[in-house]
């Protein structure tokens, strides 16, 4: 990563992993979800297809991952989408005035 990327990546180069990978989807559908990912980022549309097709996502690299991730990635993964899970259930269950 040059100096100019670091710059607009907030200064630290983070290493491409799994983690990562899953971290960033998880991220993505958080937004779709009508969920900043700080305070004071601005408010993003609740897309509910959007959401459920990130999840659906990161159902599918935890099949095709199967046995070639660490215990730790493993638990994360779960973790994470299960939350989601959870999250876009609660969305799309709220009336639709009450949204985010």
């Amino acid at each position: 990563m040059s100096e100019q990327e670091k710059k607009h990546s907030g200064g630290e180069e983070i290493p491409a992993s799994f983690t990562s990978l899953i971290l960033n989807l998880a991220a993505t559908a958080l937004l779709y979800l009508g969920k900043p990912l700080t305070p004071d980022a601005p408010g993003v549309e609740v897309n509910p297809t959007l959401a459920q097709h990130t999840i659906d996502t990161m159902e599918i690299l935890k099949t095709k991952t199967e046995g070639n991730r660490t215990p730790e990635e493993t638990e994360l993964l779960n973790d994470l989408i299960y939350q989601l899970r959870i999250l876009y259930l609660q969305t799309i269950n709220r009336p639709t005035d009450q949204r985010p």
